[in-house]
């Protein structure tokens, strides 16, 4: 896992090492997010650069961050979303539930 830390309010978070976010690292990813979200950053950012899977535990996580995200009035993005992750978020319908950007 790689931090970046941004000092106009913006955190962005990446897990370089992970090819696949899944149940055997869920909580390693959890643990980043709820400490993003109770410091004072506006925007957080989740940066997917090299992922090409998620699972749904996962994907249920990231959609209860976007909510909390929501209620705290933070930004919560979703960024360098590979084709085969994008994929799966169409699949579960999740596309307005997360925003995100594509891999160029």
């Amino acid at each position: 896992m790689e931090n970046n830390t941004k000092t106009n309010g913006c955190k962005v978070i990446s897990f370089k090492k992970f090819k696949k976010l899944n149940v055997l690292n869920r909580e390693i990813i959890k643990d980043e997010l709820n400490n993003s979200l109770i410091n004072n950053y506006k925007t957080i950012i989740l940066d997917l650069d090299g992922v090409n899977f998620i699972d749904s535990s996962v994907f249920r996580l990231l959609v209860e961050y976007e909510r909390l995200s929501k209620i705290e009035g933070k930004k919560f993005y979703l960024n360098n979303v590979s084709q085969e992750v994008d994929e799966l978020i169409h699949l579960l319908h999740l596309e307005n539930k997360l925003i995100y950007r594509i891999a160029a």
